[in-house]
Formats: C-alpha cells, structure tokens, sequence
C-alpha cells in the first residue's frame, strides 16, 4: 500500500484535478463522438502565390496551380465522418459523388482549416484500399464552452482515383504529423516529420527505462520503489527525496499505453521535508542550479513514533525510510546520499569525462546547456539504446531517474520548439 500524512491536500488536489478534465478541451469534444484519423492537406499561405478565399484561380490542383500545401498525417477529424461511407450511398449502393459532410471539427491549436484545403480518408475494403478525397468548403466559428475552434464543411472530390492524391503530393512543400499521445494536453501535437520520428525515438527510449526501472525497483506489495541492498547492512529501504522527484515530474508514468505507476510519499514535518529537498540533486536538477545543492549525510531509520511503518508486514522485512542530514547535524555513521563521482563533478562545473557513461555525460551536459535539444547526437542515442545496464544498485536506483528526467525535457523541448 501507499501513504500519505496529509489525506485532505490529497483529496483537494484530485478533486481540482478532475475538475481541469472535465473542463479541458479534449474531454468537451469527445462529446462530438469519436474522431477519425485522415491525411490533411492544409494551404500554406507563405508558400503559395495567391491568398485562400481572396483571389479567384482556374485550377487548385494541377501543374499550374498557385496553391502549396503542408501535409499533416493522421489528424484527428471530429464529427460525421464515422457513418460517412453510409451516407455516401444512394438508393442503388454507389457513392454519391454531390454528397457533402457538415460539421467536422479540428481540435484547437491544430490546423485552421482554408476553402483550398483537401482531406484523404484511407480504409480497407477486404483486401483494396479504398481513397476519398475530400475538399474543404464553408468555415465557421464554433465553441465548446469557453474554447474556441474550427469546424467546416468538406463535398466529396474524388474516388478511389489516385489522380488528385498524386497531385497533392506534387504540391506539397512540407510534412508534418499528428503525435496523437499529445492530444488533450498543453505540449504541441503537429510535428514535422523529420522531429516526429526523433521525438518517437527518444519516447521509445523513455519507455524502456521506465519499464526497465520499474521491473526492478516498483514494488506492488509496497505500492511504491523499495531498494533492497542499502549500505552493506542490505537495508530494504524507502527513499523519499526520490520517491517525490519521481511523482512530482511523473517520471514512472511511460509514454505508452502500460498502466501507470502510483506511489505516495510520507511527509512528517512538511516545512522540514521541504528544506532538505531544496537541498538535494534532484531539485537542483529541476531547478537547473546547483546554488543550493549539499552534499548530504543519510541514514536508514524508522518512521516517527505517532505514525506507524507504511511498509511493515506480518512475515516480511519492514522497509526503513532514508533520512539525510547536512554534516553538522549528525557525526555517525557518515554515509555520504546521492555519493556519485559525476555529481562532484558538476559542482565543479568539469566538462564530460570519458569515464563516465552516456547517463552520466548526458545528466552533466544538461546541467551545463540547460537542455539537450540541439545538444544530443546520433552516437548519444545509440548509447542510450544500446550501453544502460540496470543493476539493483544505489547507482540504477538513484541515477536513472534523473536520466528519464532529462530525457522527458528534451521530448518537450523538442515539441515547443517547432510550430
């Protein structure tokens, strides 16, 4: 099981949680019905020579036209296009090519749609593709409480006739695609190609070390990572300095569609709790400064006399709680936390050591640039993919967390920095 001292801050912080749902912009259009996913063809007002909706032109599609488009793969399309393929059909089962779909919707802060934009819907009928191409006609204003966004009508241009896809591609000056796990949340979620697939790599990577991790040091008894083996008395030992870095950056929650990690920290003097955080590598790592940063004595101990051991089972070997200390609040035992060569070195600001592996230079080469993006290259990600070796040891326990950390910066780094 987990604990937690303070229920009441709990229950207020998931009820304001739930709250945020429920108002979000993703939870008010799942109301709208499920989306369907379609290549989107959306005019690039910079690149092409006539403005959409000003001017009057003889062809949108063709080797003459003015029109160049941004393509954006698998965009969600929200509305009526689910039953569209019945709807489609007239009275003898063909499709109508006169037929026009109301009221498809674009998420906010995705695409703003223009009357010169096409839409590719792709399906399989048995064994054949099947290809609708849609154009997009009258645009509206529309709102789902206080959020704003696009919704459009779309007539059915073409058929199963590669000739206007083949055209589109021709007139395409760049491709972007949808990361449909950002949908519903503040990061962005149209990416261009290119930094779709590296931003795919380094979540793949995120996944494995999550997984990794959690295999070794979660555990479901405890609901919570427990390392067995601290100092050479074997401790099984709850860190809760850790424990709080991993929940406040959500760094056991994987990028995937595994189940996410739960664990609760136990707090006894909340403003004491809190100064010797501050104090720690792990805030020094999210603050990206190592001004309040000590280096800080620890010792295994029990839980306080008025609060009873969250980790003590009949039959089984209770679970300390790691406490630390600066130097001159404790003589014996001196048991230096958080006792890595690397971080020595990033007090002393010293560059990347050959010594050191990938998740050390990386974590010192964060702290020095502030971020990875544009600071990681494809030798660093064969590394990462190829060269970490998790042990049940201080080291894993303590460290890889960071490294998930700064890994989980750079994939939002990357989706801020491209529109």
């Amino acid at each position: 099981m987990g604990y937690i001292v303070q229920s009441d801050e709990v229950i207020k912080n998931v009820t304001k949680e739930l709250g945020n749902m429920l108002d979000s912009p993703m939870t008010q259009f799942l109301q709208l019905g499920a989306p369907v996913l379609m290549d989107y063809f959306n005019c690039s007002t910079y690149n092409s020579t006539t403005t959409p909706g000003t001017d009057t032109i003889d062809e949108v599609l063709g080797n003459n036209s003015p029109i160049r488009y941004h393509m954006i793969k698998d965009l969600p399309v929200y509305g009526a296009l689910k039953s569209f393929l019945v709807d489609l059909t007239d009275n003898d089962g063909l499709y109508d090519m006169n037929m026009e779909i109301d009221d498809l919707t674009l998420l906010p802060s995705t695409v703003v749609p223009t009357p010169y934009d096409h839409l590719v819907y792709r399906f399989k009928d048995g064994s054949n593709e099947r290809v609708f191409v849609f154009r997009v006609n009258a645009i509206k204003k529309a709102t789902v409480k206080s959020h704003y966004f696009e919704q459009f009508s779309a007539k059915l241009q073409d058929i199963d006739s590669y000739g206007d896809v083949n055209q589109l591609e021709k007139q395409t000056v760049k491709r972007f695609r949808a990361k449909l796990n950002n949908f519903g949340t503040n990061i962005k979620c149209i990416l261009e190609e290119e930094q779709y697939k590296y931003s795919e790599k380094i979540d793949e990577i995120i996944n494995q070390l999550v997984e990794e991790y959690t295999d070794i040091f979660y555990s479901k008894k405890y609901n919570s990572l427990i390392f067995r083996g601290e100092l050479e008395q074997g401790y099984i030992s709850y860190d809760p300095w850790l424990t709080h870095f991993c929940i406040t950056n959500k760094i056991l929650v994987p990028r995937s569609d595994k189940q996410s990690q739960i664990v609760l920290v136990n707090i006894d003097d909340d403003d004491e709790y809190k100064k010797k955080y501050n104090r720690t590598i792990y805030h020094a790592l999210e603050t990206r400064k190592m001004d309040r940063f000590t280096q800080m004595l620890f010792v295994p101990t029990g839980f306080s006399k008025t609060v009873s051991n969250p980790f003590a089972y009949y039959g089984v070997d209770p679970a300390c709680k790691i406490d630390i200390y600066v130097e001159d609040e404790i003589k014996y035992p001196r048991n230096i936390y958080t006792d890595f060569p690397f971080i020595t070195s990033i007090v002393k600001n010293a560059d990347e050591n050959i010594r050191y592996g990938i998740t050390e230079n990386l974590i010192i080469r964060f702290f020095k640039e502030g971020t990875l993006l544009n600071h990681i290259d494809d030798s660093d990600i064969y590394s990462l993919e190829n060269d970490i070796e998790m042990e049940h040891d201080a080291f894993t326990f303590r460290v890889i967390p960071m490294l998930i950390y700064v890994l989980s910066t750079l994939s939002e780094d990357i989706m801020r920095s491209y529109a």
